[in-house]
């Protein structure tokens, strides 16, 4: 009997703790939210509670600027509900961010190499030094400069991509529910002689 009470009590806890995961997250407190959904999953067998879970400690994370990990725990996500879009849409989400975080720390390390760089040409002893150091800026900011233009180019990419996929996902099931009118109107107009 004690067991049964315990196990009607379980539900009622991790939704209060999920609640309360819930609220920390709509305070902003991102981190501990995150903390805090994660070891919700360790209270429940269910899948799909698991990877909901899972799913809001992502989002959580995305929002700390935790790339890395949001991409490992919405990858779980993908693993518990593979067919579910979400899960892989958050990932998609993590590593886009990791991916443009990681530019941009590449890209102020480039900016202090240059300026590094600079100042070492102008301190240089030597005219070959000085031209070799100014070289290496110039192929630097060039380097910087193209990858900057592929990233312009690949964010109206990815633009157009968020733009044209829910239309692409509406015409698919517009599609669909012509070609299962479609199927009824055959049968209709051609009924199956069964004598």
């Amino acid at each position: 009997m004690m067991a049964s009470q315990q196990e009607q009590q379980q539900p009622a806890a991790t939704s209060c703790s999920e609640a309360a995961a819930r609220s920390l997250y709509q305070a902003g407190e991102y981190q501990e939210a995150a903390d805090m959904f994660e070891a919700l999953t360790k209270q429940t067998d269910d899948v799909g509670k698991k990877a909901a879970l899972l799913f809001n400690a992502a989002t959580a994370l995305v929002e700390v600027k935790q790339y890395k990990r949001a991409e490992t725990v919405a990858g779980i996500v993908t693993r518990l509900r593979p067919n579910d879009s979400r899960g892989w849409d958050m990932l998609a989400k993590a590593l886009e961010k990791r991916r443009r975080d990681e530019r941009g720390m590449a890209r102020a390390l480039v900016h202090r190499e240059v300026d590094a760089l600079e100042k070492a040409a102008r301190f240089a002893k030597d005219e070959e030094n000085l031209e070799g150091k100014l070289n290496k800026a110039r192929a630097l900011q060039a380097s910087e400069l193209h990858q900057a233009k592929q990233d312009a180019a690949e964010g109206e990419a990815t633009l157009r991509m968020a733009v044209a996929i829910p239309h692409l996902r509406l015409f698919e099931e517009a599609l669909q529910r012509l070609q299962a009118a479609l199927e009824v109107c055959t049968r209709e107009a051609h009924p199956v002689d069964w004598a």
